[in-house]
């Protein structure tokens, strides 16, 4: 059964948080190329990128373990705080360990070297990410609370960036504050986990045991973050910091994009780990791949259409030769977030992570090996094709692990959406208009026309959804 008030609140305050934070990156992104220059701008994202690739090392997959073994206990309540103490303790030592560990390659892999004041200065979001428990409010159905975080987080951010970075000089500072309103949305969520649950001495065997249940979903976690930032490591090896910048601006573009998409997701896969029946998940997945497809889809269609005049605004004409990235990088986050969604709600849920796992691995793997072999021939493009790739074949592996769990797959949700998007591109290329304001408008208008007309019944059920109204 939907908890419609719950899952409304969710749903409803993490659209309208993240599509805010979307609109913060992009200004944060503007003024950062903007003061700090092209290859500044690259070497910043650069270490932004790579720091959050090592956090999964941290994290080590406790989030979706941690989640899973609360929902279980949610009747007898006795065992969360343990279950709360013991990741945290867990994650205190994985953050010493690994900021040792990664300190030794800024050490002596020489073509790190420039990046080692970098590294240190973005280090204390591995130990932020010790007490982060957003994990937590997730299995207590307490979404709203993490959006409202991250809203304040995201908001701090981007007053400081404003204020306080004025030229090449303040690369560092940037990449520091960037990441800031994690480690504050991290404090945040601690400080109100410990307000219900109290402290308690870690049970080292149980640690022990929760460690080793814990590997297999470190890997699913890290291999859902290396998708999203491998690429702006190839392009940096390959290419060089100045292509890096070109590429990793747009893939920002992408990733918050991504965050947007994600509240929806967690916001289903906060009520289906509590109710994993086949209806259940089959009524969450419909409603829930529906409600994505209504954002992402007319974005991946459209973004062809205003990608070069996009990117000239945000970070400068030298990002308007490489315009066609932004599409394709967009497709490529389309992709992530079905993954995501699939991932989490689906096999994650009914405990398939090995399934989940092995798609991981050879989409990531073919992702990898393509966005290599093509970096020389085709730069930047190459890299995001690949990893595009790799990303299909893992959403296709996905999609076949997942339908044994379901009654049908949401095949008509996924068409009723896509089909306006297809229509309203094809319009707009027919159209062939002059200024980017009227590809908006427009499209925004072609859109709506065509989604209200072959979605008029699920939008009347994701209203009642919203507005807490029954079923009739």
């Amino acid at each position: 059964m939907i908890h419609k008030k719950r899952l409304s609140l969710a749903v409803s305050t993490g659209i309208a948080i993240e599509t805010v934070n979307k609109i913060a990156p992009l200004i944060i992104l503007h003024l950062a190329k903007k003061r700090l220059g092209l290859e500044m701008f690259g070497f910043a994202l650069f270490g932004i990128s790579f720091i959050e690739m090592v956090v999964p090392f941290v994290s080590y997959g406790y989030s979706h373990l941690g989640s899973l073994q609360i929902a279980e206990q949610l009747k007898q309540r006795a065992r969360i705080p343990e279950i709360i103490n013991n990741i945290i303790a867990l994650r205190i030592i994985h953050s010493l360990v690994v900021f040792a560990l990664f300190w030794l390659l800024f050490v002596y892999y020489p073509p790190y070297w420039q990046y080692r004041s970098l590294y240190l200065a973005l280090s204390f979001i591995l130990f932020s990410t010790a007490i982060e428990t957003i994990w937590v409010h997730v299995a207590t159905q307490e979404v709203t609370l993490v959006n409202l975080a991250i809203g304040v987080g995201r908001f701090f951010s981007l007053g400081c960036i404003f204020l306080f970075i004025g030229s090449a000089e303040d690369a560092i500072l940037f990449a520091v504050l960037n990441l800031f309103s994690n480690a504050l949305i991290n404090l945040l969520t601690f400080i109100n986990t410990r307000r219900h649950y109290s402290w308690t001495r870690p049970n080292w065997p149980m640690m022990k045991l929760t460690f080793r249940h814990a590997h297999i979903f470190a890997l699913i976690s890290f291999l859902m973050v290396y998708f999203e930032r491998i690429d702006v490591m190839i392009v940096e090896k390959y290419l060089g910091l100045t292509n890096a910048a070109l590429y990793a601006g747009p893939a920002r573009i992408g990733h918050s994009l991504y965050q947007v998409a994600n509240a929806i997701v967690i916001a289903f896969f906060s009520e289906m780990i509590v109710q994993p029946d086949k209806d259940g998940l089959t009524k969450h997945l419909q409603l829930g791949l529906w409600a994505l497809m209504v954002f992402m889809a007319p974005i991946v269609a459209g973004v062809w259409f205003v990608d070069h005049t996009v990117l000239q605004f945000i970070f400068g004409v030298e990002y308007v030769e490489v315009s066609p990235i932004l599409g394709m990088i967009v497709s490529s986050t389309f992709l992530a977030v079905l993954i995501a969604a699939l991932g989490l709600q689906i096999l994650v849920v009914k405990q398939k992570t090995k399934a989940l796992l092995m798609s991981l691995l050879w989409g990531a793997g073919l992702g990898t090996c393509l966005a290599i072999r093509l970096v020389g021939p085709w730069g930047i493009y190459g890299v995001s094709l690949g990893l595009i790739v790799g990303k299909a074949l893992t959403l296709i592996l996905i999609i076949k692990e997942s339908k044994p769990f379901l009654h049908k797959f949401p095949i008509k949700e996924i068409s009723l959406t896509l089909l306006p998007a297809l229509l309203m591109a094809a319009l707009l290329y027919l159209l062939k208009f002059d200024q980017w304001e009227q590809n908006i408008l427009a499209g925004a208008f072609f859109y709506i026309f065509f989604l209200l007309g072959f979605n008029r019944s699920q939008l009347l059920k994701f209203y009642r959804l919203l507005t807490n109204k029954k079923d009739r």
